[in-house]
C-alpha cells in the first residue's frame, strides 16, 4: 500500500507544482483550461518521475544480497516519507476543491490561505519528510532513494518552472496577433 499512497503523493505533488509555475503567467480572464493543462503536465511529468523511482527500487532490490530485509527497508522509510508528505498533500487537495467554487472571493482566499503559504513551506516539507526517512531507518538503500526522488522533486520543478517561463513564452496562452 505505501508504494501506492507514495505514487498517489507524488503525482498530486506534481501537478500542484504544474499550477503553481502556471500562476500568475497568464492574462486569460477564464483560467480554468490554462491550469488544467498545466496541472495534467505536472501529473504526466510525474508519472516520468514515479517511473525513474520504481526502477531505481527495482534495481535497489535486485543487488540485495536479502531482498526481503531491503524491501522492509525501503517500504519503512516510505512509511515515514507518507506520514510527513500525506498532511502537507491533504491541506492542498481541500484548497483545490475550495478553489473550483464559483465565488472569486473563495478562490482569491484559497490562493492566500493555502497555495502561498504552502508553496513556501514546500521545501522545508520535502526535505523534512526525507531526513525523518534516513533517520529512521538507517539504512544507506533508504538514503539513495530519498536522494533520488528530492532530486527529481527539484528537476520536475525547474522543468515546469522553465515551460511556464515568460522567456520561454507561456505554456497554454493563445499565440500572439
Amino acid at each position: 500500500m505505501i508504494p501506492v499512497i507514495l505514487y498517489l503523493l507524488a503525482v498530486m505533488d506534481c501537478a500542484f507544482m504544474g499550477y503553481r509555475a502556471a500562476a500568475a503567467r497568464n492574462a486569460l480572464i477564464n483560467k480554468r483550461r490554462y491550469y488544467t493543462r498545466a496541472m495534467l503536465r505536472g501529473a504526466a511529468l510525474g508519472n516520468g518521475a514515479v517511473l525513474i523511482a520504481f526502477v531505481l527500487v527495482q534495481v535497489l532490490l535486485a543487488t540485495a544480497p536479502l531482498r526481503e530485509i531491503a524491501y522492509r527497508e525501503l517500504i519503512a522509510g516510505g512509511e515515514r516519507l507518507v506520514w510527513v508528505y500525506a498532511p502537507y498533500a491533504g491541506i492542498v487537495l481541500v484548497g483545490f476543491v475550495f478553489r473550483m467554487a464559483p465565488s472569486t472571493d473563495i478562490r482569491s482566499m484559497m490562493n492566500i490561505l493555502i497555495f502561498g503559504p504552502f508553496t513556501l513551506i514546500r521545501w522545508p516539507v520535502v526535505l523534512s519528510g526525507a531526513g525523518l526517512a534516513c533517520v529512521s531507518v538507517p539504512s544507506w538503500r533508504v538514503w539513495v532513494f530519498c536522494a533520488v526522488i528530492v532530486g527529481l522533486m527539484r528537476a520536475a520543478e525547474l522543468t515546469l518552472n522553465r515551460w511556464h517561463s515568460p522567456r520561454a513564452g507561456v505554456v497554454g496562452a493563445p499565440a500572439a496577433a
